[in-house]
């Protein structure tokens, strides 16, 4: 009786998956726009943002590049609309008008995103364009464009380059990369993803629940790292007289720092072991725990991790040479 009642409710099974998909070939059911019609459609926009006013692009899905360097700026919005039928479908694409507004403060990318409607958007620039993105789902590049740069995204990885003022990225699920940048601040917070700093120089602030962070040729006098679950690399191309905070609650740290440093030192863990290759004044060492100074100790090097390995030592002035 029990292999039989089986039997018959797999064959149910595959009876309502077979209608569900004939209904979809119609362009009907839950799953009809899937399966249905899909139109595209490209935009092209003129693009002119006043100096120091900001540049807004908000979307929902879809991917966005914005580029410096450009003497005249520009828009190019390349749609996907996918419905029911091609004759739905293109009826959306239809009504599709996006527009580029002026305010006191900001130019503004506003489009109309219905359902089951995806735009990659790419726009050019001049240097000096700050701008702001705002997106739900899809990959954002900002490169070149020497300006603050401030990003909020859900899913999908975040890149920037040549950025300067104050980078501030924000994301749900997704890695996270800021490359050769002079700024005056570099927040990064993600709730699961990597985070990469590559020749960046400014203060820092990184944020990661599920991830590793790490940092390249970081020049900053002060960097604090928070990683809930991963690894932490750190390589400080100039000595540290600010601060370093460092807390992880499962993963390792490894941290090099120069010559010249003039900080108190202070490296724990509670599950593992601090390894520490500096020549510490007044040094106390400890299997778990290793404090001591470099120089008068003006800064600060704190770094403590819950399970985890703590590894700090002098870095090597020959290897970016």
């Amino acid at each position: 009786d029990l292999a039989s009642q089986i039997k018959t409710g797999v064959d149910k099974g595959v009876e309502s998956i077979k209608e569900a998909a004939e209904e979809a070939k119609k362009g009907r059911g839950p799953f009809g726009s899937v399966f249905g019609g899909q139109v595209r459609k490209h935009v092209d926009l003129p693009l002119s943002v006043p100096k120091g006013k900001v540049l807004r692009i908000e979307a929902q899905s879809g991917d966005i590049t914005i580029e410096g360097g450009h003497d005249i700026g520009s828009v190019a919005i390349d749609a996907a609309f996918r419905a029911y039928n091609e004759e739905e479908a293109n009826s959306i694409a239809d009504r599709y008008v996006p527009l580029v507004e002026e305010s006191e403060n900001a130019v503004t990318l506003r489009h109309p995103e219905p359902a089951n409607t995806s735009a990659d958007i790419n726009v050019k620039v001049p240097d000096g364009t700050d701008v702001v993105v705002k997106v739900a789902s899809g990959d954002i590049h900002v490169k070149a464009t020497k300006a603050s740069v401030k990003v909020e995204g859900a899913s999908g990885n975040i890149k920037v380059h040549e950025a300067k003022g104050v980078v501030d990225i924000a994301t749900t699920s997704g890695d996270v990369k800021v490359t050769e940048s002079k700024t005056t601040s570099t927040n990064v917070e993600t709730k699961s993803g990597d985070i990469i700093l590559d020749k960046v120089k400014g203060a820092a602030n990184l944020r990661t629940a599920s991830g590793d962070v790490t940092a390249y040729e970081f020049a900053g006098k002060t960097v604090a790292i928070e990683a809930a679950s991963g690894d932490v690399v750190l390589d400080l191309c100039e000595p540290v007289s600010g601060m370093v905070n460092i807390r992880t609650v499962s993963g390792e740290v490894t941290v090099h720092v120069p010559d010249g440093s003039d900080a108190r030192t202070s490296l724990s863990t509670l599950r593992g072991e601090v390894t520490c290759n500096l020549e510490l004044q007044d040094p106390s060492i400890d299997r778990m725990k290793v404090t001591g100074k470099l120089g008068d100790g003006s800064g600060s090097i704190d770094i403590s991790a819950v399970n985890g390995n703590v590894f700090v030592g002098l870095r090597d002035s020959t290897a970016t040479e």
